[in-house]
């Protein structure tokens, strides 16, 4: 029974492996597709019609979460992978995954030290956004996760789907489902 059980553990261990093998290499993929994002950036040019001091999206505003290589807009300091704050108190990270990485980290607080489960409580903790705003920003989040705003669910089960809403709203962009799979396999545990 013995050698059974340690061919089934060795088996174990050699699928985690692989798996595990393939992760690694999905984030060697996803630092050159930074690095390729960061060129990007470096090239976006401002539009002439957002530079207009009576336009209410002014181009520092359009890229900033590209800009930070923050795509949830986080504050603070302390952050692995930060490499300064930008004038509003946005961290600015070194890699977009860095900055996702911390968004996830201020959620899973927001579970489990403060146990918020709900899409107004994530809401009004984590953005400083009043009226429309605020309403359009639960409405998003609600719909991806399929909802009500009032309604208790799992935050850290609902994780990937709600970091992908949030960096939706955020920022206005979709990124590439390759920058979420680490929260796709953490959420299946």
């Amino acid at each position: 029974m013995k050698k059974v059980q340690k061919i089934v553990l060795v088996g174990g261990l050699l699928t985690a492996g692989l798996i595990w093998s393939k992760v690694a290499l999905d984030y060697m993929d996803m630092a050159e597709e930074t690095e390729q994002l960061r060129q990007r950036v470096a090239a976006i040019k401002p539009c002439p019609v957002c530079l207009s001091p009576k336009s209410p999206m002014r181009a520092e505003a359009t890229t900033l979460a590209r800009k930070n290589l923050n795509f949830l807009n986080v504050k603070g300091t302390g952050w692995v992978g930060q490499i300064g704050n930008d004038k509003f108190g946005h961290a600015i990270f070194s890699s977009l995954e860095y900055g996702i990485r911390a968004g996830s980290f201020v959620l899973k607080n927001y579970a489990k030290r403060h146990k918020i489960s709900t899409v107004e409580g994530i809401v009004d903790r984590f953005c400083e956004a009043k009226g429309k705003t605020r309403a359009a920003y639960i409405r998003h989040i609600c719909k991806a996760l399929g909802v009500k705003a009032d309604e208790k669910f799992d935050l850290i089960k609902s994780m990937p789907i709600l970091l992908r809403a949030m960096v939706r709203f955020e920022s206005g962009e979709t990124l590439p489902e390759r920058y979420f799979a680490p929260y796709d396999l953490l959420a299946k545990l």
